[in-house]
């Protein structure tokens, strides 16, 4: 099967697309072998090809440096061939869990950071709260919603505070520590007697209201896990 591709050019067919995608994602290949798979689908040019050069992002060779080395050079080679990468990304973004380079690609096309910014809020609502198969996924959008600093996500990371994952719900404290957001500061105050958040949650929302002296009501009973190195003074939380 083969199709014209956005310049009227004849494209590859999905056997041959799936045959380098299987190669450029080979873990245990020479670093050479799946650079030359990932330079035939870029050669291509196609928007299938280049979906399937995209699955490079979605596997983890052997090589940690060259794993990294591999996902780096293919940022820099979508960026190079412009906008009509960024619907192809924005898609992967919305659908994948390996989210960290396409959103560095993206964010490098479109030179809009209320455009970027946009599709983090878009990705993150994809992704709920109960979603327990796209934890990574609500990692590495959240990360990246805290380098923009953008208050405007403060309400849709609000949720993951109760998130399925606990390193979701740590990332959402810290994401949600300098907000002028009265909810998120109240909910992270009464996670310090919540007995339905982990010990790791639980020592993540003390660390944040002790650090941004958030105002603590004296009558609140202090979980045993925060009762051991903190206490209620001043309305503020202190360590003992």
């Amino acid at each position: 099967m083969s199709w014209l591709n956005i310049f009227g050019k004849k494209g590859p067919s999905e056997e041959a697309i799936a045959k380098q995608v299987r190669k450029a994602k080979e873990p245990y290949a020479q670093p050479d072998y799946r650079r030359m798979a990932m330079d035939q689908l870029l050669k291509w040019d196609t928007e299938a090809s280049l979906r399937g050069v995209m699955e490079r992002f979605t596997a983890v060779v052997q090589s940690p440096h060259w794993d990294e080395e591999e996902k780096t050079w293919l940022v820099s080679q979508l960026v190079e061939l412009g906008d009509k990468t960024a619907p192809i990304l924005r898609r992967f973004i919305l659908e994948k869990n390996e989210v960290n380079h396409a959103l560095l690609a993206y964010s490098q096309i479109v030179k809009d950071q209320n455009i970027y910014g946009d599709l983090l809020i878009e990705a993150l609502k994809s992704r709920p709260p109960s979603d327990h198969r796209s934890v990574q996924g609500k990692q590495e959008i959240l990360a990246a919603m805290m380098e923009l600093n953008d208050r405007r996500f403060d309400q849709y990371i609000l949720p993951h505070l109760d998130d399925h994952s606990d390193d979701v719900q740590c990332l959402a404290i810290e994401a949600l520590s300098n907000s002028n957001n009265a909810e998120a500061e109240r909910r992270i105050v009464l996670m310090l007697g919540s007995d339905s958040h982990s010990a790791r949650v639980v020592r993540a929302a003390a660390s944040v209201v002790e650090r941004q002296k958030f105002k603590v009501p004296e009558n609140l009973v202090l979980s045993e896990v925060v009762s051991e190195d903190y206490r209620i003074g001043d309305g503020h939380l202190v360590r003992v």
